[in-house]
């Protein structure tokens, strides 16, 4: 165990598994873990989820249970709900929020953040002249298949997307460096990416989403300001570098909120499974974490990327075969069934999907289950101490 802090800033999906590879690994001794879920999305009142693939009770609950977990291991880790969106354009930002300062003196010098905070208000095209569909047909919650809208170019929601998912980092990164949190231990700071960002450009699942999109355009921004923190020399002797960690599509609500999310993970994962490279986050959280914790893998690779996506890149051809295959199969079924509406049953989908050979895992109905909430739902509260 060390006495160099953990922060998690978005401690929903990955980061909060990352923070648990991490206590399981007893690889720090304090910790800060800060999610945030917008009110509408925990407003009681409301009966339903705030949205078919967000259910935050279960992300809240799990950020509560964070710290009685590690506590239980002999680690604190300090737990907070506050909105992290520090910046408003390229170079407008506005300080930490003070309780994350508090709760970084309090954990100690020289921390280790990882910031997963993602809030896409525009998951469209990222210039007018980009052709997108207006809609792709993917897997939903239940099993089935849904038409999911792809929005057309917007300009004022596409740059607060560029704001909250690009800019962000690294506003955010010198907000903790004008705040005197970060030291010189490396690496200091962590980005994970994944398809859409600069090194994912074989994988198109939806093109005007990630690829020419303003998902894939806030990645780019982001990464290219961890590239020029890294080459400053003042900077990374100072403060540490930055590594930017190249994820694959993982099983996540926010993967399901993106138009072709869920086919987008369901169809790589059967191709890597075929080929027996495929390992969930649980397995790829810790391999990743034992690189970005390498001082020497830091020092021999001064662009800083640790990469647990080379399979699904390896296989990208595959993969866009396969997406082909399903959008074949998907119109013949459309074709013979002229009187289907937009939304098709999960039978109707397991027909498209595993026939004549399988395009999905045989699972898929099983790990989409815990997407679905119960009926009756109440949003718990943070306390204090």
């Amino acid at each position: 165990m060390t006495d160099r802090p953990l922060h998690i800033l978005g401690a929903g999906e990955l980061g909060l598994t990352v923070m648990l590879a991490m206590i399981e690994a007893r690889a720090f001794s304090r910790g800060v873990a800060i999610f945030h879920e917008p009110p509408a999305f925990v407003d009681n009142s409301n009966a339903k989820r705030a949205s078919q693939f967000y259910f935050p009770v279960a992300r809240i609950e799990n950020a509560l249970a964070l710290s009685l977990y590690a506590a239980q291991r002999g680690i604190q880790v300090a737990v907070d709900d506050l909105d992290v969106l520090v910046a408003d354009g390229p170079e407008a930002r506005r300080p930490l929020p003070r309780p994350l300062v508090e709760a970084a003196q309090w954990a100690g010098p020289n921390p280790l953040v990882l910031n997963t905070v993602a809030f896409a208000r525009h998951m469209g095209p990222a210039t007018p002249d980009i052709k997108v569909p207006p809609s792709v047909l993917s897997i939903n919650t239940e099993g089935g298949l849904s038409r999911m809208n792809i929005p057309p170019f917007n300009v004022k929601q596409g740059e607060a997307t560029l704001a909250s998912m690009g800019y962000n980092d690294g506003a955010l990164r010198m907000g903790y460096k004008d705040a005197g949190l970060l030291g010189p231990m490396n690496p200091s700071w962590v980005f994970p990416t994944w398809p859409g960002g600069s090194r994912h450009g074989l994988i198109d699942f939806t093109p005007g989403v990630y690829n020419g999109g303003r998902l894939g355009q806030s990645k780019i921004i982001a990464e290219t300001a961890a590239v020029r923190w890294n080459m400053d020399p003042a900077l990374a002797a100072a403060f540490g570098m930055v590594i930017i960690w190249d994820l694959p599509a993982f099983f996540s609500g926010a993967l399901g909120a993106i138009s072709g999310g869920f086919r987008m993970y369901f169809l790589s994962r059967q191709v890597l499974e075929e080929r027996g490279v495929f390992l969930p986050m649980s397995r790829l959280a810790p391999q990743g974490l034992a690189l970005i914790l390498d001082r020497g893998f830091v020092r021999e690779n001064p662009l800083a990327f640790v990469q647990t996506d080379m399979h699904e890149r390896a296989n990208a051809g595959v993969i866009m075969q396969r997406l082909g295959e399903f959008e074949r199969r998907a119109e013949d079924y459309l074709a013979r069934h002229p009187e289907a509406s937009q939304t098709l049953s999960p039978e109707a989908a397991h027909e498209i999907l595993m026939h004549p050979t399988p395009l999905v895992p045989g699972n898929y109905r099983d790990v989409l289950g815990v997407m679905r909430a119960p009926e009756q739902v109440v949003i718990p509260t943070l306390t204090q101490g």
